[in-house]
C-alpha cells in the first residue's frame, strides 16, 4: 500500500492539511475522515487497488492505506521539524489539553508552540502502553483565548490543584514578527492606489488613522466605503486583511446577525460587510454590533455574559441607496471615493500590480512599518479616535437619500423655492400630485420635528414649521443659511 498511500498524498496535498507543524495524530484523524467519507472509490482502483478486495471490505483498504500513510507522514512532516528517529515518537514534546469551555481536546506542540484539534478516534490509535501513559497523565486543562494585544502565546497556573493553560489563539500576521524597518516609506504602488481611491486628502487621512487603529487597537466606528463598482473599495478591503494576517478576518456572510456569525466575532479582528445593503433595521442592529462588549451565543459560554471583542467593521457597497444613514450617527465615517473605475484610468499590467500587490508579503511588511510610523507621529489616542466619526459631503448625501420620500420632497420644494414662506398645504398638494400612492404627514409634530432636527448638508436648517390661527400653516424659510448653497 505504500505506492498508493503515497500518491494519494501528493495528489490530496496531505501536508498542507497538518499546517503549521502540527502533531500527526491530528493530521492522521482529519484524513482517515476525509478518506473514510469522501474519496471514490474509482480513484483507489486507478491508483491500484483491487477491485474484488475494494468491494468485499472498502474500510480494511482505506484503514491498510492510512496506516502506510502513518509512516509516510512521520517521515515527511514530523521527522524533519523535530529530528525524531523514526522508530517512535518523542511524547515529551506533546501535551493534551482539554478546554473548560466545551471540553474539546486539543494538542499543544512545545516545539513549535501551536495547537491542533483532536479527536477521540486519534486517541485509540496504537501506541505503547507506557506512552499513553506519559500521554494522558500529563494532560492539561486550558481556557482558549483571542487577545491579539497581548504579544504572550501561552502561560501557565494551576487550577484547582492541576496544571492549568491559558493559550491565546490569535496568530499574527507574517509581519508583525519581522525586524522594524527604520524610516519606513509607503510602498509606491499602493500610494498610488490610495491617492487614486480618495477623492480628498482629509478622507486619506482619517482612512489611514483608521487603519493604524485597526492594527493597535480596534476601531469602534465602521468604515464605510460607498462608491461606483471597480473604484477599489475591494483592492482597500484586501489590503487592510492582509495587515491584519488573513486567519483574522472574516467576510459577513448576506444572512448576517445569526448565532453562528456571531459567535466568530470573538476570533477575528476585522469583519467586512462586502456589497451589503444597510436599511433602517440593519442600521440599528450595526449600531449595537459596534460595541467592544457583545453577548455571544457559543457552546460553552454564558449568553448572559458579555464578553471583550477585538473587531473593526468595513462596510462596502455601490448605490446611495445601499446604505441608510441618520444625520445625528456617530458610528459611520465615510470618506469620498473616486467616482472612475480604475479600469478606465489604469492599464491591465497596472491593475496586475496593484492586485498583486495587496497581498504580497514583501508590499505588505513594508506598508504596515510606514503605517505603524506614520501613526506614531501622529500621536492618535486609540480610546478617543476610535469613537471618532468623519463626515464627508458623501456622509451628508447618505443622510439625504436615507430620508423618507416626504421628507425629501419637502427639502427639495424648500431649496427650489424663492419665497421666504411657503404654505404647507401647498407642499402637501404638490407631494399628492407627484406621489399618489404615499401620503403626507398630517400630524404637526410630525413635520415640526423633522425640521428642527434636519441639518442639510450637515450644518443648515432650512426653515421651521409655523401655524397661524388654528388651521393654516406655513414653513418659515431660513433665507440667510440656503444663501450658502
Amino acid at each position: 500500500m505504500d505506492e498508493v498511500s503515497i500518491k494519494l498524498i501528493d495528489e490530496y496535498q496531505v501536508k498542507k492539511i497538518s499546517s503549521t507543524n502540527i502533531f500527526y495524530f491530528g493530521t492522521y484523524c482529519r484524513v482517515a475522515k476525509f478518506f473514510k467519507d469522501v474519496i471514490p472509490n474509482k480513484k483507489l482502483l486507478d491508483y491500484g487497488v483491487e477491485a474484488e478486495e475494494l468491494i468485499l471490505n472498502r474500510d480494511k483498504v482505506i484503514d491498510d492505506l492510512l496506516n502506510s500513510m502513518r509512516g509516510q507522514l512521520h517521515r515527511e512532516i514530523q521527522a524533519p521539524i523535530t529530528e525524531l528517529p523514526e522508530s517512535g515518537l518523542n511524547f515529551s514534546e506533546f501535551i493534551l489539553l482539554t478546554s473548560i469551555k466545551d471540553a474539546q481536546q486539543m494538542l499543544f506542540n512545545t516545539f513549535s508552540e501551536t495547537v491542533s484539534p483532536v479527536s477521540a478516534e486519534a486517541l485509540m490509535l496504537p501506541m505503547d502502553k507506557e506512552d499513553k501513559a506519559f500521554f494522558m497523565d500529563n494532560m492539561r486543562y486550558c481556557e482558549f483565548i483571542y487577545n491579539p494585544l497581548s504579544p504572550r502565546k501561552y502561560q501557565m497556573s494551576k487550577l484547582h490543584g492541576r496544571d492549568f493553560m491559558e493559550f491565546n489563539s490569535h496568530v499574527p500576521a507574517d509581519w508583525r514578527v519581522l525586524p522594524e524597518i527604520v524610516d519606513a516609506v509607503c510602498p509606491e504602488i499602493i500610494a498610488k492606489m490610495l491617492n487614486y481611491l480618495f477623492l480628498d486628502g482629509p478622507s486619506l487621512d482619517y482612512t489611514l488613522d483608521w487603519i493604524y487603529t485597526c492594527i493597535e487597537s480596534r476601531n469602534e466606528v465602521y468604515l464605510v466605503l460607498n462608491g461606483s463598482k471597480g473604484v477599489g473599495k475591494g483592492l482597500l478591503t484586501s489590503l487592510v486583511k492582509s495587515l491584519l494576517g488573513s486567519t483574522n478576518a472574516l467576510d459577513a456572510p448576506l444572512s448576517s446577525f445569526t448565532s453562528q456569525f456571531m459567535a466568530a466575532l470573538d476570533n477575528n479582528r476585522l469583519v467586512v460587510f462586502d456589497e451589503f445593503t444597510v436599511g433602517k433595521k440593519e442600521h440599528t442592529r450595526l449600531k449595537r454590533l459596534a460595541n467592544k462588549f457583545q453577548t455571544i451565543e457559543k457552546k460553552g459560554i454564558d449568553a448572559d455574559k458579555a464578553i471583550l471583542t477585538h473587531n473593526s467593521f468595513i462596510i462596502s457597497n455601490n448605490d446611495t441607496s445601499d446604505m441608510y444613514l441618520e444625520g445625528d450617527d456617530r458610528r459611520f465615517s465615510v470618506p469620498n471615493l473616486n467616482t472612475k473605475r480604475m479600469t478606465d484610468i489604469w492599464t491591465k499590467e497596472e491593475m496586475d500590480e496593484i492586485i498583486k500587490a495587496v497581498e504580497e508579503p514583501n508590499t505588505i511588511y513594508k506598508f504596515g512599518q510606514w503605517i505603524l510610523q506614520r501613526g506614531l507621529k501622529t500621536a492618535k489616542d486609540f480610546n478617543s479616535f476610535s469613537r471618532e466619526e468623519f463626515r464627508s459631503n458623501h456622509f451628508h448625501l447618505l443622510v439625504y437619500t436615507s430620508l423618507a420620500e416626504w421628507q425629501r420632497f419637502m427639502v427639495d420644494h424648500i431649496l427650489d423655492s424663492e419665497e421666504a414662506e411657503i404654505e404647507l398645504a401647498e407642499i402637501r398638494k404638490a407631494f399628492t400630485r407627484e406621489f399618489k400612492e404615499l401620503k403626507f404627514p398630517r400630524k404637526f409634530s410630525k413635520i415640526s420635528d423633522f425640521l428642527t432636527n434636519y441639518r442639510h448638508e450637515g450644518v443648515m436648517e432650512i426653515g421651521e414649521l409655523v401655524r397661524e390661527d388654528h388651521e393654516a400653516m406655513f414653513i418659515r424659510v431660513f433665507k440667510n443659511d440656503l444663501n450658502f448653497l
